[in-house]
């Protein structure tokens, strides 16, 4: 295990173990044995190129002291110069010619492979589609849910009443929105334990459950008013008048009660030690003060009682809020299940839980088998971002490696790296914990003992910015609430500097301005003097908490022409052409929408200086313009698809250009949607209504801009100069969050967890909520210290501090922390708002941005009356060749879709839903098929054992391109196979040879080369 600071090189420790592995003489580990997992698709081809570039490396490196890593590697393997880069050589091509078997991937990926390999197994349809768009998935089951509202009676007398209830809170009737926010505990793995508690909870134990909660909160307001009518006699009894307590508070406080009026708090000083104050001023009359004294125990009594009525009805208040919205939630999940069934798609959210459900029950779960003979050495990247159930899911197969041993008695092993400071995606189910009991010893899930290394080498950041951050978490440490989270900043962040000297790190203070906002301001002084320095505008990084922070710099920034590279910048939907098309398809769908006429037009007219003048004539008269202008012809387009109008109305506007990368993503989808939903402008234009929010570009390299990011994003990655604004935010932010809680089954009708939301208030529930709500507590202040500690050590060179001005000592949010650290290390005067420490040196030689090849976007619209049929050989083949020729092809096309024979009925069937198969052609298929899996000789070449590759596309030496129907791997042996019809012929041998030398030369030692002719009968022939 590697607790592995930022900037400590944990990439390349990752990659010198991995190519230890690889190029050890002595175990001689192949790369098939090896997985790597981390936690991003970037980091994922990060990883790759590492690995993969060291290796090019060293096949030629002559001098072991022109690379750190080859000289580490030759001493700790003991060889020679020679010998690494002859081993290295050999690996590569082996890499690269096996490159499938190469398996760097992200978490989710190897469970989806796992799910995908035991779908049938699983009972999950083989031919699943995975989807990311759990929002879009859960607005649609929320929507159907309520759509049963007037069907389903209960459901709609539940609905009616959750509404009306909204009502008399003064809120909104529309219920859309909280159970939506209840519906997204779905697809969070945190909560899915407790769900499943209540899986099989009906509608009718909810509304019983929510019956009793307003009985027993209807009962505890009741006392709470009989006490503070019992505090109220006592005082008119005694004829004392509200103005002989001091202030009056306590009377009016019980009046207050005795009304009804239960939305009080007990913060007030008075109310915080009763029973020791006295009652009175020390002005009042001594009688007063006698009776008062007389009374005092008394009134303690009342006051506690009601005290602890109150604090016993805000717990059922909250549990009944949380709950009604909660009843419905297996209706929701119902409707998830139900659309999922229907279009064939599993959420990627739902892969863990899948495997989780599997495994539990067995001692060595079965589809963990293939794995586990595949993969001997694991690596785990970014630990720290592990949820709890992924790890569990992946102890069994990595104990199986550490713990057994393969047939030459070698045993498997783990590398895992990770941060605990670094963790910031609790939200999204990583678990720092988990790491952190694993580096204290806590936990210990394998028989095998850890050995435990520190990186303490900052390799990233110059001296200053090191120093810096050593100094400030080391300060900060002592305000976490959490020992063992103090424990970790207090000696995890004093990194050791390497070479880098100098740096630069400025914090500024910031006041608050009426008109502008005073960070977009500061930022844009700061880039100013960065680039007068020299420094490219691509060195500067903005980084920021959220989307919302970042829209507001990049408008800002681009209304003073700063070049920028941003997450709004990138969405689709704010280029101009891209609004003009999806306006174009508007109109085509419904022609009277004055509003996308209108667009059209002020998009054609942009130049033209009388607006107005050039659009009133046009908009009753759009579609003549268009054909007579553009040559855009409306109804000719009828029966085009959406994509074919898109690459039609982009030739004829001439709309290729600057714009291409936005146009090529647009066209890209329209093909998508059309495959998934047919051609229609209107499922596009529903697609687009969903998805317009998250449609983006891939951010482009090599471009002189600024970048705006958000800190979790910029995880992982560094920047020559950081500018980090809005560093005010709180340590422990209000948002009121969803923690379980443990309830006596026998007072809640069978229920025996329910759902709170978090506030202060949960410290008064009893110890072991106050505990659960402590906790909560300790792990978003952990996130907040995370996410600052991220934004802070990304910087290279400089790190620019923006805070805000009102801020006292205080350490409950950035601005305080940083204030604190200035005032201990005294450097903090009430008239400065700017500190700076290093200097920030000029950039001697700007580095200009790499030149890009630019792809212009060429239009393939194609004009169908310019056709002309083309006859292939079976347009002049004979009806029964022909007939024989289609099922060839039907049969060829089926065969390259089975790998194993349990995928064979769900092959069928999909080819029957993508054509229009006749009865006779599916029993064609199913007996032609059954006789080639099932056949004596070529039985063992389906078994689920085996690595299969179809119609796999091999590139030769010289280029050319083969591709093998059927190629089967087992252990480094392989078997090629060839589908024929007719006659045997010596072509098909000498092509099936010239498949088997190319794989040869790869390094598979070939066992089998088989052509299988497919006539009447079924005939192998081995070559």
């Amino acid at each position: 295990m590697y607790n592995a600071s930022a900037g400590s090189g944990k990439t390349y420790q990752l990659a010198k173990n991995y190519l230890g592995l690889l190029l050890d003489p002595k175990r001689r580990v192949g790369h098939r044995h090896l997985l790597a997992i981390t936690f991003t698709n970037k980091a994922v081809g990060e990883m790759k190129e590492r690995i993969l570039g060291n290796l090019q490396l060293f096949s030629e490196l002559d001098d072991l002291g022109a690379n750190s890593m080859a000289c580490e590697l030759c001493e700790e393997l003991s060889i020679s110069i020679d010998e690494l880069r002859e081993r290295s050589k050999n690996v590569l091509k082996i890499v690269l010619h096996n490159y499938s078997l190469f398996e760097v991937s992200t978490i989710d990926r190897v469970t989806h492979n796992i799910i995908r390999t035991f779908a049938r197994d699983l009972k999950i349809s083989q031919g699943f589609e995975v989807t990311l768009e759990t929002d879009l998935l859960l607005e649609e089951a929320v929507s159907r849910t309520l759509g049963r509202a007037g069907i389903d009676e209960g459901l709609t007398e539940f609905l009616m009443d959750f509404s009306l209830e909204k009502i008399e809170d003064d809120k909104s009737w529309n219920i859309f929105k909280d159970l939506f926010d209840m519906g997204k505990l779905l697809f969070e793995e945190v909560h899915a334990h407790h769900l499943k508690k209540l899986k099989n909870k009906s509608l009718d134990d909810f509304r019983q459950l929510q019956q009793k909660l307003k009985t027993d909160i209807c009962t505890k307001e009741q006392q709470i008013q009989k006490a503070a009518d019992k505090a109220l006699d006592i005082i008119a009894s005694n004829s004392l008048a509200f103005s002989d307590f001091t202030g009056g508070y306590f009377p009016k406080f019980m009046q207050t009660l005795q009304e009804g009026n239960f939305n009080v708090n007990f913060n007030a000083a008075w109310k915080q030690d009763f029973r020791e104050k006295p009652l009175y001023n020390k002005s009042a009359p001594q009688g007063i003060k006698d009776v008062l004294d007389t009374l005092h125990e008394a009134f303690a009594e009342i006051f506690d009682q009601i005290k602890h009525r109150f604090w016993e009805r805000s717990f059922l208040k909250n549990c009944y809020k949380n709950l009604v919205p909660m009843s419905v939630l297996n209706e929701i999940s119902k409707e998830v299940k139900s659309i999922q069934a229907e279009r064939d798609i599993l959420p990627i959210s739902d892969f863990n839980s899948i495997i989780a459900e599997t495994i539990k029950d067995e001692p060595v779960p079965f589809i963990y088998e293939r794995l586990g003979e595949k993969f001997r050495h694991y690596f785990i990247d970014e630990f720290q971002d592990t949820s709890a159930m992924q790890w569990q899911n992946l102890i069994p197969l990595i104990a199986n490696a550490l713990e057994g041993a393969n047939e030459e008695q070698q045993k498997g092993s783990l590398t895992l790296l990770g941060d605990v400071k670094q963790s910031i995606y609790r939200w999204r189910g990583g678990e720092a914990e988990q790491f952190l009991r694993l580096i204290n010893g806590e936990e210990a899930p394998f028989v095998v003992k850890p050995s435990i290394n520190d990186l303490v080498s900052n390799w990233r950041s110059h001296d200053e910015i090191i120093a810096f951050n050593n100094s400030f978490f080391a300060h900060a440490s002592k305000f976490l609430i959490n020992g063992s989270y103090r424990q970790l900043y207090e000696g995890a962040t004093q990194q050791q500097s390497r070479s880098k000297k100098g740096g630069f790190v400025e914090i500024s203070f910031l006041e608050k301005k009426e008109d502008l906002d005073p960070y977009c301001v500061k930022t844009l002084e700061i880039i100013g003097q960065v680039t007068d320095k020299g420094h490219n505008y691509s060195d500067i990084c903005i980084l920021v908490r959220d989307n919302k922070k970042a829209a507001q710099m990049a408008t800002f920034l681009t209304a003073q022409n700063v070049p920028l590279v941003s997450p709004d910048s990138l969405l689709l939907k704010n280029n101009g052409e891209v609004r003009f098309l999806l306006a174009l398809l508007q109109w085509l769908e419904n022609p009277k929408d004055k509003e996308s006429c209108y667009d059209i037009l002020v998009f054609l007219f942009a130049q033209k200086k009388e607006l107005h003048d050039c659009l009133v004539p046009h908009l009753s008269s759009l579609e003549t313009h268009l054909a007579e202008t553009y040559g855009f012809d409306r109804k000719a387009l009828s029966s085009k698809s959406t994509y074919d109008i898109l690459e039609l109305a982009i030739a004829k506007f001439g709309l290729h250009g600057p714009s291409d990368g936005y146009l090529f993503s647009l066209l890209d989808e329209a093909f998508m949607v059309q495959g998934k939903q047919g051609p229609q402008i209107t499922s596009f234009l529903e697609h687009w209504r969903l998805k317009e929010d998250s449609l983006s570009l891939t951010s482009p390299s090599g471009v002189d801009a600024v970048q705006i990011m958000t800190i979790h994003k910029a995880k992982g990655l560094e920047f020559e100069i950081v500018i980090f604004p809005y560093a005010d935010a709180k340590l422990i932010d209000g948002k009121a969050k969803k923690l379980w809680v443990s309830v006596e089954a026998e007072k809640f009708l069978g229920f025996d967890r329910l759902l709170l939301s978090s506030n202060k208030m949960m410290t008064h529930f009893g110890e072991s909520v106050a505990n659960i709500y402590q906790e909560e507590q300790e792990k978003t202040q952990l996130d907040a210290y995370n996410v600052l500690y991220v934004a802070m050590t990304r910087a290279v060179k400089a790190l620019y501090i923006l805070s805000s001005a009102e801020v006292s000592s205080q350490t409950e949010t950035y601005s305080g922390l940083f204030k604190n650290f200035l005032d201990e290390k005294g450097l903090w005067q009430d008239n400065q708002l700017t500190y700076t420490f290093g200097n920030l040196t000029g950039q001697t030689e700007k580095h200009s941005p790499k030149d890009r090849e630019n792809v212009p976007l060429m239009p393939t619209a194609i004009e169908y009356s310019t056709l002309k049929r083309a006859l292939s050989h079976m347009a002049l083949a004979s009806p029964k060749r022909k007939k024989a020729l289609a099922k060839g092809n039907l049969l060829h096309n089926a065969m390259s879709q089975i790998r194993y024979r349990n995928e064979i009925p769900e092959t069928i069937k999909r080819i029957q839903s993508q054509s229009d198969l006749s009865k006779e052609d599916v029993e064609f298929l199913q007996q032609k098929i059954d006789e080639i899996v099932n056949h004596e000789e070529l039985r063992a070449f389906f078994m689920d054992n085996l690595e299969v590759f179809n119609e796999q596309d091999i590139i030769g030496p010289d280029n050319q391109l083969m591709r093998p129907d059927r190629i089967v791997i087992k252990e480094g042996v392989a078997s090629v196979i060839d589908y024929k019809t007719g006659n045997p012929s010596k072509s098909h041998q000498d092509q099936l040879q010239a498949y088997a030398q190319i794989l040869a030369d790869m390094g598979l030692t070939i066992e089998n080369k088989v052509l299988i002719y497919i006539n009447d009968s079924i005939t192998p022939i081995f070559v």
